[in-house]
């Protein structure tokens, strides 16, 4: 599992079954909406015959190419298109929160990601027993 940027996007490489994941980014700035920020979410690839899958399983998306990076890139934007939809809605933070993504916030730098549990399980609060 590895997480790439949209510079990098096209060089990626996932091999067969393979989990990657992948983020998507917005114009950055203030930690909220998530329309504002980076959503990073996992991708799971499979071949079926001679169809290749890539699936979204947060988000229950799905979308299929003729190559790995054909199923790829038709995941990436579906994906896309889903999260825009559920922006212009104005449920994009509630549809995020409901899939199993938490905002991480870098408190040194300020920016902030929407990270999938999936792709990196959230830390616990440190409990101590007195």
């Amino acid at each position: 599992m590895r997480q790439t940027t949209m510079a990098d996007r096209a060089s990626e490489s996932c091999g067969d079954e393979e989990e990657c994941c992948d983020d998507v980014e917005g114009d950055g700035g203030a930690p909220a909406p998530a329309s504002n920020n980076r959503v990073v979410y996992q991708i799971e690839e499979s071949l079926a015959g001679n169809v290749f899958n890539a699936v979204c399983p947060e988000l229950l998306v799905t979308a299929f190419g003729d190559t790995a990076q054909d199923a790829r890139d038709a995941l990436r934007q579906q994906v896309a298109e889903y999260l825009e939809d559920c922006d212009n809605l104005g449920v994009l933070d509630e549809t995020l929160i409901e899939a199993g993504f938490y905002f991480d916030l870098d408190p040194d730098t300020g920016d902030g990601v929407w990270m999938s549990n999936v792709v990196k399980p959230v830390d616990g609060p440190d409990i101590v027993i007195l």
